[in-house]
């Protein structure tokens, strides 16, 4: 045979009648009905060469893999174009759940005629990385279909245009890829790296585990349709202008650290950031919404047993079901900046548990059921801020340390303020515009026990006697 191929081709050979594969058109058909033009089932060597020169080869003997029998065929297949196809270990058999085409009597090939070998889509030819490892977009895409890990010596880097699916076979373990070194996934606005589900499941995750690596990286990456990312015992992220939709969140725990900056979170069917065990999150310039889209619903944002969040110019909308947009237990501490945090449909805007918050220069409307920020037993200073329209309350305290000023808050069903609480200690109501727009008066005190601690109650500059 004799011919031109185009660099990245994948030719159909088909012999004698283009009808071997009914529904891929060959791209050369030779020799005739001859036995002599048939391929051995018991092996040959296939050639590629120009003139005198052999460029490429198949392993000499017996085929070294695929599968052949009158119940099940299944195609050998090389793993990768840059490793010698005359080595017997880069070749093996289709994966049974990628493939393509049909044969004349009407069964589906196992295998990919005309299309991506199955086996040149798995990562390091499905093995574990014990080295620095590179993915380019030389192949059309990779599939992670068990657990796949990265050791803690690693680095795996993923360059821009790579596209990585997971595959749920239903088998244990899930697809999942375990950083426990590093991961530099670094696309570009036109050719983003793209993790996904190989079909509309939510299968697969991505796990960084440990301090043993560099701060992994996550530039220009989409995330769709997986089961979520963990960050755990100590590892450190960095995610910038990137996405994540349709997808389980971010979840750190163990003293973990992420920094995210211009990433767009959108349909999570839990919370976008659950924080842990004393982890912390530095949020910027980016956006939320729909969150919590499975079961009873979540919240965007969720700390818990001393984590900390710094938040700034960053906005969350439009929850699904229950869930505030910030909440924080369990002495966590959280700064909110120059952000925006509106529609939630059943719950507070910003809630908080024996906690510590500071919201400063930022906007919290539409708590559609609730108070726009409630805080209980906890330390909170609130300032240059604007809470409007909600059910209950503007901003509801409970027991606990606050301090409110140069705050504006209107169109809420009760009050602009609510305290209370068995003891109040050192809280400040100065210099705000509170009550606008209301069928109630601007601040209620209700129940409250006032402890001096040296500096008066005061709203509006009047200490309370």
């Amino acid at each position: 045979m004799n011919g031109t191929i185009a660099p990245h081709e994948y030719r159909v050979l088909e012999r004698w009648l283009d009808a071997t594969i009914v529904d891929v058109t060959a791209g050369q058909v030779y020799g005739n009905g001859g036995t002599q033009w048939a391929l051995s089932n018991s092996g040959e060597q296939l050639n590629l060469s120009h003139a005198s020169t052999t460029l490429d080869q198949t392993p000499l003997g017996a085929w070294v893999a695929g599968y052949n029998s009158t119940a099940t065929r299944q195609t050998m297949e090389r793993y990768s174009s840059r490793e010698l196809g005359a080595d017997p270990a880069n070749w093996g058999t289709n994966l049974g759940y990628i493939k393509n085409g049909i044969d004349a009597n009407g069964n589906v090939i196992e295998g990919t005629p005309g299309a991506q070998n199955s086996v040149s889509t798995l990562i390091n030819k499905g093995q574990n990385i014990t080295s620095d490892l590179a993915l380019t977009n030389a192949e059309e895409h990779y599939v992670i279909a068990t657990s796949t890990t990265v050791s803690a010596s690693s680095t795996l880097a993923i360059a821009s245009g790579v596209v990585v699916q997971f595959y749920n076979t239903g088998n244990w373990p899930p697809p999942e890829l375990n950083i426990l070194g590093t991961l530099h996934a670094t696309g570009t606005p036109q050719n983003p790296v793209i993790f996904e589900s190989f079909s509309e499941d939510n299968a697969g995750s991505i796990y960084f585990v440990g301090s043993a690596g560099a701060t992994s990286t996550l530039s220009n990456v989409f995330l769709s349709n997986i089961s979520g990312i963990s960050i755990e015992s100590g590892a450190r992220v960095a995610m910038s202008d990137s996405a994540l939709s349709n997808s389980g969140g971010i979840a750190l725990s163990g003293g973990s650290s992420i920094a995210i900056n211009n990433t767009h979170f959108a349909s999570t069917t839990q919370e976008a950031l659950a924080l842990s065990g004393g982890s912390s999150a530095v949020l910027a310039s980016s956006t939320i919404e729909h969150a919590g889209t499975y079961g009873y619903g979540s919240d965007a944002i969720g700390l818990y047993g001393a984590s900390s969040l710094l938040m700034s110019s960053t906005t969350i909308r439009d929850l699904v079901r229950n869930g505030n947009g910030v909440d924080l237990y369990e002495g966590s501490r959280a700064e909110i900046a120059d952000s925006i945090i509106e529609n939630m449909p059943r719950d507070s805007g910003v809630s908080a548990y024996d906690s510590f918050v500071s919201i400063a220069s930022s906007t919290i409307r539409n708590t559609v059921k609730d108070n726009g920020i409630a805080l209980y037993n906890s330390t909170s200073t609130i300032a240059n801020v604007v809470v409007e329209n909600g059910k209950y309350a503007g901003i509801a305290v409970f027991d606990g340390t606050t301090t409110i000023k140069d705050s504006k808050v209107s169109g809420f069903g009760d009050a602009g303020v609510v305290i209370s609480a068995g003891t109040i200690a050192n809280t400040e109501i100065f210099n705000n515009t509170i009550g606008v727009d209301m069928p109630s008066v601007g601040v209620i005190l209700q129940d409250v026990s006032l402890h001096d601690n040296g500096i008066n109650f005061v709203v509006d500059g009047v200490p309370v006697p």
